[in-house]
């Protein structure tokens, strides 16, 4: 008789967002066994104890034990800024790289061979920096990117020409927090370029832009800097990485062709990153994808400083 297979999914860092997704996980009931870690003992105690208390199926529940890293699947890093009112995700820039850095024994010595996904920002220098520090494959090291700018890419669009957000595709890509690259010669509705006008809407793409920040920032400022977004995009990839499947998503992820990390569409297994998806690029969205790479190194380059 063949052995169970258990799902099971660390997180470091129970931050209000690494919280959120642990909640989120057992509460879906997506994982057999959950790993929490945290620099601070009594917030994992705390977390496990609330977890067994909910009426949602449980699931193994080990706190603060690296060695049960070797059985991950998946390790969701949540580092970051743990209350509402912190420093904003640059201010954080130094505790993160600490934090990376002080993890790095306990993830190489455990004998971890599942596949990392960063939630920390700013997000595709710091999972460059991961890759780096915690000696893994660059297929087995990607980070949310711009799946979340994506999606509103897609919001601000459907509203604009009164859609559906499920009829809109396209790509948000280069560096969330940061240099952002819509790809418009990539964004379609009910396969219809936004070149031509929809619904009898001419759309504006430096508006478009414009809303997409908007609406980033209405959340980031009011309701727990969008975990909830960013923690349900987070299942999506996970469901991806946990079966057999494939997917292609707007995630960080390292592209040989500007030879660093960056948010950019890539097939998602359970293997980790697979094939890059080419989308057809004009010539300003090539150069700004330059300049979100130039941005992205530099910041590396600081962190390993």
């Amino acid at each position: 008789m063949g052995g169970i297979i258990m799902r099971t999914i660390a997180v470091i860092g129970l931050t209000n967002l690494g919280v959120t997704l642990a909640r989120l996980l057992a509460a879906t009931n997506r994982v057999d066994r959950l790993v929490l870690l945290d620099q601070d003992d009594q917030i994992a105690v705390g977390l496990a104890a609330d977890l067994a208390a909910s009426p949602a199926p449980h699931c193994e529940v080990v706190i603060q034990d690296p060695a049960a890293l070797k059985a991950a699947d998946v390790l969701v890093v949540t580092i970051g800024q743990r209350f509402l009112g912190q420093p904003d995700s640059f201010a954080q820039l130094a505790g993160n790289v600490q934090a990376i850095q002080e993890w790095r024994s306990a993830v190489t010595e455990s004998g971890f061979s599942g596949v990392v996904l960063n939630l920390a920002t700013p997000n595709e220098a710091l999972t460059g920096l991961i890759q780096q520090e915690w000696q893994l494959p660059v297929q087995r090291v990607l980070g949310t990117g711009t799946i979340t700018d994506t999606a509103r890419l897609h919001q601000v669009v459907a509203a604009a020409v009164e859609q559906p957000t499920s009829s809109v595709i396209g790509y948000m890509l280069g560096q969330h927090d940061g240099n952002l690259v819509p790809i418009w010669s990539s964004v379609r509705v009910n396969g219809r370029s936004i070149e031509e006008p929809i619904n009898g809407h001419s759309l504006d793409t430096a508006k478009l832009l414009v809303d997409v920040r908007e609406e980033e920032y209405r959340v980031l400022t009011t309701v727990d800097k969008g975990s909830y977004t960013l923690c349900s995009w987070t299942l999506a990839i996970l469901d991806v990485l946990l079966q057999n499947g494939s997917t292609v998503l707007p995630v960080a992820v390292y592209q040989p062709q500007y030879q660093c990390y960056m948010s950019f569409p890539a097939q998602i297994t359970r293997a980790g990153v697979g094939q890059f998806w080419l989308p057809r690029l004009y010539p300003v969205e090539e150069a700004q994808l330059k300049v979100a790479a130039t941005a992205i190194k530099t910041q590396l380059t600081a962190m390993q400083g």
